[in-house]
C-alpha cells in the first residue's frame, strides 16, 4: 500500500500506535555528560525530574545561609582602607566589595519574589559560632584583631580569613549539588555556579598575593629587567660597596670610551706624533681632533641581574658575575668575581645584512635586551640608514671582530641577488670572510655563530667554523628548543598543547 492510498481509518490506527507505552519507551532518554564523561540514559521518571525547574527547601537554606556569608566578606573589606598601601590588596577588596553587594540584591530578591524568608536557620545539634565556623566565617575575635594590624601584618591575615571565608563558599556550594532535587531551577543553578567560579579564582588570585607578602624584602622581587621598577621599590640601601676585581679597569676608572688610534701613531713613532700634533681645541683642524669608539670599557656592572640562595646573592650580566655572602647585618662581603672572556653584551652581526631576516630580528631582539649590536658587511650588501635601528655600522671586517665579544656571520644569499653586489665570491672572502688568522688579532676571545646554512670558504672559513671559537651546533641545537617554546607561548602555554606536540597530535 503506497502513500497515496492511507484512509483516514489507517492514520488514526498508526497514530494510536505510535502513541502507546511499549513504543514510547523504545526511544531512549538521554542525559549528555560533562566535559570528559559519558552521557547517561535516563528512565521516564528521572527526565521528569530534571524537568522540574521547582525549587526546594535545601536552595532555600543555601540562600539564606549565603546572605549573612557575603555580608561578612563586605565587612572584612571596608577594614582595607587605611590600613594598607598595597595594590594588590586595594584592587582584590574592591572586586570582592563589588561582586558580593550584588550577589546579595540578586539573593534577597530571589528569596522574596518565591515568598521566602531572609532569616539563617538555625543548625540542630551546632552553635552559631560552629555554623559560622563551618561556613569558613571569621570569628569576632578575628574580626577585632584583623581591625588592629596595619601593613603587611594585616595583608597576611586579611587574605588568611578571607581565602578560608572563600573556600567556605565553595564548599557550601559543593554540598548543595551533591543533594538530590537542588539547583533544578535554571537561574538558581548559573547562580551557584557563578558564586563557586568567581570565589574560586579570588582564591587563587589572593594566593598570589600572599605569596608575595613577607618581611623579607627580596620576596616582592620579579624574575627579569621589565620588573626592575617594582623590584628596586621593595629595597632598602644596605650599603655601596666599591666595584670588585673584573669589574674595574683602573687604566680607565671613569669607564670613557676608548680613544681610536690611527694606524700612523702605531708604534715606536706614537709617542713623537703625539706631541707634534696641532691644539685638539684647534676646531679649524677637523683631522687633528681625538676620535673616540662607539662604547666604554665592558667591565661594568650595566644590565645586571641578582639571585639569592640562602645567604649568597649573585649578581651578574653579559660581562661576568659576582657571589657575595651575605652577614648577619645585611652587609655584603665578595666571595669571588668571575670575567667572561669576551663582552658577552656586544654582538656583531657581519655579511649580507641587507638581504637577510636572520639581521633584523637578531637586532630588534638583541636591543631589546639591553645588548649593543653593530653590523658590518659590504656598502652594497648595507640597508640605506642601517644605523637609525640603533645599531654601530662597519665596513671593515676587522672593526667589528675587534668591537665584538659575539660575531654572527651571516651567509651570501645569492639566490635573493639580481645584480653585482660583491665582486666576486673570492673577493668576498677575502675582504670580508671570517677567518683564523682575523680572530687571533682579536683583544679578546670571540665566540662565533652561523645561522646556517654556511658557504665555506666565502663569508667562513672551514677552521673557524668548526674551530674553538666555534658554538655553531649548540646554536642550531638550542634554536629548536628556543622555536618549540616561542610557539608553546604563543599557543597560550597550556600543558595540553605542549603535550599534543610532542605525540604529534592536535590540542
Amino acid at each position: 500500500m503506497t502513500i497515496r492510498t492511507l484512509t483516514a481509518a489507517s492514520l488514526l490506527s498508526l497514530a494510536t500506535a505510535i502513541a502507546t507505552p511499549a513504543l514510547a519507551q523504545q526511544a531512549p532518554i538521554v542525559q549528555p555528560g560533562a566535559p570528559d564523561a559519558e552521557s547517561r540514559t535516563l528512565k521516564a521518571e528521572d527526565a521528569t525530574k530534571l524537568a522540574d525547574t521547582a525549587f526546594s527547601p535545601a536552595d532555600v537554606m543555601f540562600m539564606q545561609m549565603m546572605i549573612p556569608h557575603h555580608a561578612q566578606a563586605l565587612e572584612l573589606t571596608e577594614l582595607v582602607e587605611g590600613r594598607t598601601s598595597n595594590p594588590d590588596m586595594l584592587k582584590i577588596a574592591g572586586r570582592i566589595a563589588a561582586s558580593q553587594e550584588d550577589e546579595m540584591k540578586f539573593m534577597r530578591e530571589w528569596l522574596s519574589s518565591r515568598g521566602q524568608s531572609e532569616d539563617m536557620p538555625h543548625m540542630p545539634g551546632m552553635s552559631h559560632a560552629e555554623h559560622m565556623a563551618a561556613m569558613g566565617m571569621a570569628t569576632p575575635a578575628q574580626m577585632k584583631r584583623l581591625a588592629t594590624l596595619k601593613g603587611n601584618e594585616f595583608d597576611a591575615l586579611f587574605l588568611e580569613l578571607m581565602t578560608r571565608h572563600h573556600k567556605g563558599a565553595v564548599d557550601m556550594v559543593d554540598e548543595l549539588l551533591q543533594q538530590p532535587g537542588t539547583a533544578y531551577d535554571p537561574v538558581m543553578f548559573e547562580f551557584v555556579n557563578d558564586v563557586k567560579n568567581e570565589q574560586q579564582g579570588e582564591i587563587d588570585r589572593m594566593n598570589v598575593v600572599a605569596a608575595r607578602i613577607s618581611d623579607d624584602p627580596r620576596a616582592g622581587l620579579a624574575a627579569g629587567f621589565r620588573d626592575a621598577g617594582e623590584a628596586i621599590s621593595n629595597m632598602r640601601l644596605v650599603t655601596a660597596m666599591p666595584k670588585p676585581t673584573g669589574f674595574f679597569d683602573p687604566a680607565n676608572p671613569a669607564q670613557l670610551q676608548p680613544r681610536i688610534v690611527d694606524e700612523k701613531e702605531e708604534g715606536e713613532e706614537a709617542e713623537l706624533v703625539a706631541a707634534t700634533k696641532p691644539d685638539p681645541r684647534d676646531e679649524d683642524d677637523e683631522e687633528s681632533k681625538d676620535r673616540f669608539g662607539q662604547r666604554g670599557s665592558l667591565l661594568s656592572f650595566a644590565n645586571t641581574d641578582m639571585a639569592f640562595s640562602g645567604d649568597m646573592l649573585v649578581t651578574g650580566n653579559y660581562h661576568g658575575f659576582n657571589a657575595y655572602r651575605l652577614g648577619a647585618d645585611g652587609v655584603p662581603s665578595l666571595v669571588s668575581s668571575v670575567v667572561c672572556p669576551g663582552g658577552q653584551g656586544d654582538v656583531s652581526i657581519v655579511g649580507d645584512i641587507l638581504h637577510s631576516r636572520v639581521a633584523r630580528s637578531n637586532i630588534y631582539g638583541l636591543l631589546k635586551l639591553g645588548a649593543e649590536v653593530a653590523v658590518c658587511g659590504p656598502p652594497t650588501l648595507m640597508p640605506p640608514a642601517i644605523q637609525e635601528l640603533g645599531v654601530t655600522a662597519f665596513t671593515r671586517i676587522e672593526e667589528a671582530i675587534e668591537w665584538a665579544g659575539v660575531l654572527n656571520v651571516l651567509r651570501l644569499q645569492l639566490e635573493r641577488m639580481h645584480g653585482g653586489f660583491v665582486p666576486s665570491l673570492r673577493e668576498y672572502n677575502r675582504i670580508w670572510g671570517v677567518s683564523s688568522q682575523r680572530l687571533d688579532a682579536a683583544p679578546r676571545d670571540v665566540l662565533v655563530l652561523h645561522p646556517g646554512p654556511m658557504n665555506r670558504g666565502v663569508e667562513i672559513d672551514s677552521d673557524v667554523a668548526d674551530g674553538p671559537h666555534s658554538v655553531i651546533l649548540n646554536q642550531v641545537t638550542n634554536g629548536v628548543a628556543i622555536r618549540m617554546a616561542v610557539l608553546y607561548l604563543l599557543a597560550g602555554g597550556r600543558q595540553e598543547s605542549a603535550e599534543a606536540a610532542k605525540q604529534g597530535g592536535e590540542a
